[in-house]
């Protein structure tokens, strides 16, 4: 596993536990602090585990060097569409 696979994987759960403990914030309207943020904490992640796990996984599925499920571009594309 490349130095660009445990970037792009670590951004990828870091964002995704960042928007879900915000989400979990935001969902709880007025009573934000109903929810104690420990348990906000936890729940979120969740998540992160959840997005380690697929990261880990789609490397066998995509591209190696990507914790996306997408394969890897075609060598000479710029990526940008036609």
């Amino acid at each position: 596993m490349s130095r660009r696979f445990w970037e792009d994987l670590a951004e990828r759960v870091a964002t995704t536990w960042a928007c879900s403990f915000v989400g979990l914030l935001i969902a709880g309207g007025r009573h934000w602090h109903t929810m104690p943020h420990i348990t906000s904490a936890a729940v979120s992640a969740l998540a992160a585990a959840a997005m380690t796990a697929k990261g880990l996984i789609s490397r066998k599925v995509g591209d190696p060097n990507s914790a996306g499920l997408m394969p890897a571009a075609p060598k000479g594309s710029t990526g940008g569409g036609q």
